[in-house]
């Protein structure tokens, strides 16, 4: 839910909007309960403003969440049923909320956002790019080495064919899938060298911020 209540507040319409978390079956006077909500918001980087209700059930959660515009809102499924979070009908408790959205988790959501702005996300940045830099260059190297196999072994053929005496035709044949098949491996080789050298600028640039990209022999 916290999730979906942040993601609303990236949309233009609910931007200025202020997100309330209301913890429920936690002591309203502990400050360390207080303080370990506001640690955990920190940690997953969503603003949000943390709300203990000692003795949670229908009645204070419709009296708290009053005033809100949009209501994220727990349910439970049982024997077809609809059900809030206390175990009683949706009706008794929606008729006297504002706009409702129910939502029901079915597993644990990572909420570890990535950094939108500063050196952080150039860091971050810089790193996806060498990344797939690094990826392209693995790819062209391996179709180079594909195209040059290939390339080899209609090679091979037309040796094989000029040795055995094979008619004219089909000989003639075997040299033109020889010729396409070694331009191929030299295009092959020339699109290996390019995303190569791409791969190259990227990690001098990602370099140049600090970033220090993954040792790829660690496991």
């Amino acid at each position: 839910m916290l999730l979906l209540a942040y993601l609303m507040t990236r949309s233009d319409d609910w931007k200025d909007s202020k997100i309330r978390v209301l913890a429920a079956g936690h002591d309203p006077e502990s400050q360390k309960t207080v303080d370990d909500l506001k640690q955990t918001l920190d940690e997953i980087r969503i603003d949000a403003e943390p709300e203990i209700i000692a003795k949670p059930n229908a009645d204070t959660i419709s009296a708290y969440s009053s005033d809100a515009e949009l209501v994220f809102l727990p349910f439970r499924l049982k024997n077809d049923q609809l059900l809030d979070q206390f175990g009683g009908p949706l009706d008794s408790i929606i008729t006297r909320l504002p706009i409702v959205t129910l939502v029901m988790a079915a597993e644990d959501i990572d909420l570890d956002a990535e950094p939108e702005e500063g050196t952080a996300n150039e860091i971050a940045e810089a790193l996806d790019a060498l990344e797939n830099a690094k990826k392209s260059a693995r790819k062209a190297e391996k179709d180079a080495e594909e195209a040059a196999g290939i390339a080899e072994q209609k090679m091979q053929e037309l040796e094989k064919g000029k040795s055995s005496g094979t008619d004219e035709h089909k000989l003639s044949e075997k040299e033109s899938e020889a010729m396409k098949a070694e331009q191929t491996a030299i295009k092959s080789s020339r699109r290996a060298a390019k995303a190569a050298a791409k791969a190259e600028i990227a990690e001098k640039d990602a370099e140049s911020i600090g970033a220090v990209p993954p040792d790829e022999n660690q496991t």
